[in-house]
C-alpha cells in the first residue's frame, strides 16, 4: 500500500520543486530586465542632458557673437574665421526684406522658435531648394536687425544625426510649443509634434503621445514614452 503512494507523492514534489524554480527563475529575470530598464533610462536622461547642455552653449555663443558683430561691423572677416555652422550674415529691415548679405543667401518662410526678450529672437528660415537655417536676431538701435545664419542641417548631421540610443532610438528636437527642429525624417522638420504628424499619419493613434507632450511641456525631468502607435519615425 505504501508503495502505491510512492509515485504519485514523488511527482508531487517534483512539480512543487519545479514550480520554486521556475518562479525563482523568473523572479531574477523580472529584477534582470527591469535593472537594464532603468540603466537605459538614466542613460537617455544622461545623454538628452548632455545634448542639452551643448547645444545651449552653443547658442548662447552665437548670441554673443551677434551682439559683438553689432559693435564691429565686420560681418565677412567674421564669416571667414568661422569653421562652424555660421553660413551668413545679414540685415534686415522691418518688413522681414534682408539685404547686405555677405554671400547672398536668399532665405525666407520665418517660423519664430523663440523670443528671447525685446531685442532678441531665433526663427527657422529656409532657402529656395527647403534647406533649413537658425537665424538669429537682434535688434538694432537704429531700426532693423542684425541676423546670423546658422546651418541647421549640417548641425544636426555633425552633432545630433549619430547619437543612437538602444537599436531604434533617435534624437528628436523641438521647441516649447513642439514644432520640431531636428529629426531622422526630413519631412518632419518645421511641423508641429502633433498637428503636423496628423497630417502626416493620419491613420495613426496620437492619444498618448499627446499625454506625453504635455508632459514635457510642463517643465518636469525624467523620462516618458507613448505607447501604442503614436510616434512614428519615419
Amino acid at each position: 500500500m505504501e508503495k502505491r503512494w510512492i509515485k504519485p507523492v514523488s511527482g508531487i514534489l517534483l512539480l512543487i520543486v519545479l514550480a520554486c524554480i521556475l518562479g525563482a527563475g523568473c523572479a531574477i529575470w523580472d529584477d534582470y530586465r527591469d535593472e537594464i530598464m532603468d540603466n537605459q533610462k538614466q542613460q537617455l536622461l544622461l545623454t538628452s542632458e548632455i545634448l542639452a547642455e551643448s547645444m545651449e552653449l552653443s547658442l548662447n555663443e552665437y548670441r554673443s557673437n551677434l551682439a559683438f558683430l553689432e559693435e564691429i561691423h565686420d560681418y565677412k572677416a567674421y564669416l571667414e574665421t568661422k569653421n562652424g555652422f555660421e553660413c551668413e550674415l545679414f540685415r534686415e529691415d522691418e518688413e522681414g526684406t534682408m539685404k547686405d548679405q555677405v554671400y547672398g543667401l536668399n532665405l525666407g518662410n520665418p517660423v519664430l522658435i523663440t523670443k528671447i526678450d525685446e531685442k532678441e529672437s531665433i526663427f527657422q528660415y529656409e532657402d529656395r531648394q527647403g534647406r533649413k537655417y537658425l537665424v538669429f536676431k537682434r535688434r538694432l538701435d537704429a531700426g532693423g536687425y542684425l541676423c546670423l545664419a546658422v546651418d541647421e542641417e549640417r548641425y544636426y548631421r555633425q552633432l545630433v544625426q549619430g547619437i543612437r540610443i538602444g537599436t531604434n532610438g533617435y534624437i528628436m528636437v523641438k521647441n516649447s510649443e513642439g514644432l520640431i527642429l531636428m529629426h531622422p525624417v526630413p519631412e518632419q522638420w518645421g511641423i508641429h509634434v502633433i498637428a503636423g504628424r496628423e497630417k502626416l499619419y493620419p491613420e495613426l493613434d496620437f492619444t498618448s503621445l499627446k499625454a506625453m507632450v504635455e508632459e514635457q511641456c510642463s517643465g518636469k525631468k525624467g523620462i516618458t514614452g507613448p505607447s501604442g502607435r503614436g510616434c512614428p519615425s519615419s
